[in-house]
Parts: structure tokens; C-alpha cells; sequence
């Protein structure tokens, strides 16, 4: 006999609550790290989960929303402009490029500051962001193996 689409939940309801319970942890997990892939400000709350309600903030939305469609752009451009203390470092120079790369392994990015320590700070967090376990339960990439410079590396699959 086949089993339709209302059968599911019917099945579901008949295994043992433990069961249950693992299942629907499964499945949850699973929605959250699609969103996290999917989008920059899911990405930064999940690498980030003890400042994940930080980046809920309007501006930040905004702000992600804004490099997003740069990214989306061929050859897209843009300048965000927001105060000091804003967390637009942390959203849009640490985060969008780990996201970034997780979703385009292949492609090259340059990142510029007005400084070689600011420059190598946020290639450092950067690297951590993708070293960390939560980044590689989403993509399949890791740093390549001899790529030990902060100044210089790349990206493999894993």
C-alpha cells in the first residue's frame, strides 16, 4: 500500500518518544543550518551563537541584506557607511567573507583596510571562523593544507 504525505505524521506519532524527540532535534538542526547557508545574518548567528542576538539588530539586518546583494552582483560594489561600534567589522569583514567562501570555494577575495594589523585581525577571526566546527557542519571546505600564512591562504574541500 502507499503511503501518502498525511501517513507521516501517523508513523511519526507511533515510534517511541525518544525517537520522536531525536527525529524532530534532526530536523530542526538541519532547517537551521540550511538558513545559516542560505543567508549572511543566519550565518553569523550560528558561527557566532553568543552574539546571535546582536545580529538581529535592525541596522545589522540592513546591513547584511546590503552586502548580500553585493555579493550577488557580478563585479558588485558598494560602501557601508555606519558609526563606530556598530559591529560592521564583525558582519561585513569577518563574516561575509568566511560565508562567502563557504558558499564559492573557488573564488579569491581581497580584503583592504587602512591597516596591516586591522588587515591581519580580520584574516585571523576569518581563519577561526572557518577552522571552527560549527562552519564545517555547513560547508564542505576547509583551509588548504600548507596555507599557515595569515597573509596569504586558500580553501580546499574537504
Amino acid at each position: 500500500m502507499l503511503q501518502t504525505s498525511t501517513d507521516k505524521p501517523k508513523l511519526l506519532m507511533n515510534l517511541p518518544l525518544a525517537q520522536r524527540k531525536a527525529i524532530l532535534a534532526a530536523a530542526i538542526q538541519e532547517a537551521i543550518e540550511n538558513k545559516a547557508r542560505a543567508g549572511l545574518t543566519e550565518f553569523a548567528q550560528y558561527v557566532d551563537p553568543n552574539a546571535a542576538k546582536w545580529y538581529r539588530a535592525p541596522h545589522l539586518r540592513r546591513a547584511s541584506d546590503f552586502a548580500t546583494r553585493i555579493t550577488q552582483t557580478p563585479r558588485g560594489r558598494g560602501i557601508l557607511i555606519m558609526p563606530p561600534r556598530h559591529w560592521k567589522s564583525s558582519l561585513c569583514s569577518e563574516k561575509l567573507p568566511a560565508w562567502y567562501l563557504g558558499n564559492h570555494p573557488d573564488h579569491s577575495l581581497i580584503e583592504a583596510t587602512n591597516s596591516d594589523t586591522l588587515a591581519l585581525s580580520f584574516s585571523r577571526n576569518i581563519r577561526s571562523i572557518i577552522e571552527s566546527p560549527r562552519f564545517r557542519s555547513l560547508f564542505d571546505v576547509r583551509l588548504r593544507r600548507g596555507s599557515n600564512e595569515v597573509q596569504q591562504w586558500s580553501l580546499e574541500q574537504a
